[in-house]
């Protein structure tokens, strides 16, 4: 599997400006969609995608059709960027036809609940 098929493929590459987290995309054949913030959707090569990154193949998309995806895509050009509610990972998860979430968001709102239960929960005093 490379990038040079024409496979759908889910992909991702680092995310500037931080330590952890990736920047998502759908790959078919050799055109990229990816969904920024301030910009919305952009339909990029893998070059463009990457921003100087490496890329990673997350997972080879055989249970939708690309005419699909390109019907989701001329819809997806109205939507606004939403980092909780509409990022770069729910909107790969749009075009699939799966659940619009994001798990990497899930997992940093669930992961600062129990931080902020464990530094503030405890204290609270019962009665």
């Amino acid at each position: 599997m490379n990038l040079n098929d024409n496979y759908i493929k889910k992909i991702s590459r680092p995310l500037k400006g931080t330590p952890m987290g990736k920047h998502v995309g759908l790959a078919v054949g050799p055109t990229v969609f990816e969904f920024l913030n301030g910009q919305g959707l952009n339909i990029t090569s893998y070059e463009g995608f990457a921003s100087g990154e490496k890329i990673t193949i997350e997972e080879v998309i055989t249970d939708v059709s690309t005419l699909d995806i390109y019907k989701k895509v001329s819809v997806a050009k109205n939507y606004n960027y939403n980092f909780f509610f509409f990022n770069c990972e729910a909107f790969v998860n749009y075009l699939c036809g799966r659940p619009v979430i994001s798990m990497q968001v899930l997992t940093l709102v669930t992961l600062s609940g129990l931080i902020a239960y464990i530094a503030f929960g405890n204290k609270a005093k019962i009665a």
